[in-house]
């Protein structure tokens, strides 16, 4: 059961921000992938946001450069 509070956008926006400014690996819950049509969790490296976007190079994904949308992240952000 999980029992951890669905974050807000705005509290996924803040920790996306603390991980660029720190250089933190983050967990991206439940991303939806338009390409694939999947949803999973995506490990990634954020390096710098980009509108609604964030820049990131994908840890699962042989560290290729990689845009997230804000609005596919269902889940929680957390760190690595």
């Amino acid at each position: 059961m999980n029992t951890m509070k669905t974050q807000t956008f705005e509290e996924k926006i803040m920790r996306i921000k603390m991980a660029v400014r720190y250089g933190v690996a983050i967990v991206l819950e439940d991303y939806y992938s338009e390409n694939s049509q999947t949803i999973g969790s995506r490990k990634v490296l954020p390096l710098k946001i980009k509108g609604d976007c964030v820049l990131c190079l994908d840890l699962d994904k042989g560290s290729a450069w990689r845009q997230f949308k804000f609005e596919r992240i269902q889940g929680n952000i957390y760190a690595l």
